[in-house]
Parts: C-alpha cells; sequence; structure tokens
C-alpha cells in the first residue's frame, strides 16, 4: 500500500494539480505530455495503456486525495488524464501530425470539460470517483467526435 504522499503526488496529476491558477488546465497538460510520452513510444497500445491506467488510478487514489483536499477537489487532475487521453484517440488512429493533433486535442477536451454542456455537468452528481471521472469521459468523448469530424471536414 502506498503512502497517502504517493496518493496526492498521483492524484494531483504530477504535482500539476497544485497550481494556484487553473490547476485542471496544468493537470490536463500534464496528462497530454504523459500522453505524447506513451504514443510516441508504445504507439495507440500505449495510449491504450495510459488510459486504463489513468481509470484504474482514478479509483486507487481518489478516496485519500478526497480526505486530504475534499469532495470533488481542484487540485485532484487525474480525472483529467483519462479525458485528454480519450481525446487523442482519433489523432493516433488517423495518424494525424502528433503535435497538431495534441493541441487541437487540448484545446477541445478543455473547452468541453470547462463548460460543462451536452449532460456533462449532469455526471458529476454521482457519488466519489464516479462523479469525478464520469463527466471528464464524456467531455473526452465529445473532444474526439469533434477532431473526427475536423480530421474528415477540415484537414
Amino acid at each position: 500500500m502506498l503512502s497517502p504522499k504517493w496518493h496526492y503526488f498521483f492524484g494531483t496529476g504530477l504535482g500539476f494539480g497544485y497550481s494556484p491558477m487553473a490547476p485542471g488546465t496544468f493537470g490536463t497538460l500534464s496528462g497530454l505530455i504523459v500522453a505524447i510520452c506513451a504514443v510516441v513510444g508504445f504507439g495507440f497500445w500505449g495510449l491504450l495503456l495510459f488510459i486504463g491506467i489513468s481509470v484504474w488510478g482514478n479509483y486507487y487514489f481518489y478516496e485519500e486525495c478526497e480526505k486530504k483536499f475534499g469532495a470533488d477537489p481542484g487540485a485532484y487532475v487525474l480525472d483529467e488524464w483519462v479525458g485528454i487521453g480519450i481525446t487523442l484517440i482519433p489523432v493516433v488512429i488517423w495518424n494525424m501530425d502528433l503535435y497538431i493533433g495534441s493541441a487541437l486535442a487540448f484545446g477541445l477536451f478543455r473547452f468541453f470539460d470547462v463548460s460543462k454542456i451536452l449532460g456533462i455537468d449532469y455526471l458529476q452528481s454521482y457519488p466519489k470517483a464516479h462523479g469525478v471521472l464520469f463527466d471528464d469521459i464524456l467531455a473526452g468523448i465529445y473532444s474526439a467526435i469533434c477532431l473526427i469530424l475536423l480530421i474528415f471536414m477540415v484537414l
């Protein structure tokens, strides 16, 4: 069993969630960096592994982080990792330029995550790690759909 300090370190996205301004944005950025490393190193399977480990981590680390930070704390950003990972799926599947695709993925995911439109806000009402995670999964799905539309209509 890991000490609580490790839970806080991973739950805050390697400490990026401690940012005094826009912790969700910095948490997404840290997730994007790790996801890009996974893609560069292992391709599509690396991205799937990144998403899977991030989902598992949300359930493993959330409870301890909630004890320290409170319910759905701003510093807890591991859920953003899942969302940005899902958003990157079309970039990798359709072999889009990784850096351009990552920039678009980042912008789209932050838009949906912050705006909480189209039912995203409703999913936050689920208890514990579910509510923290489910809204970011849906924001990632919406962002991925927008990326697919961009890939086929514009790029």
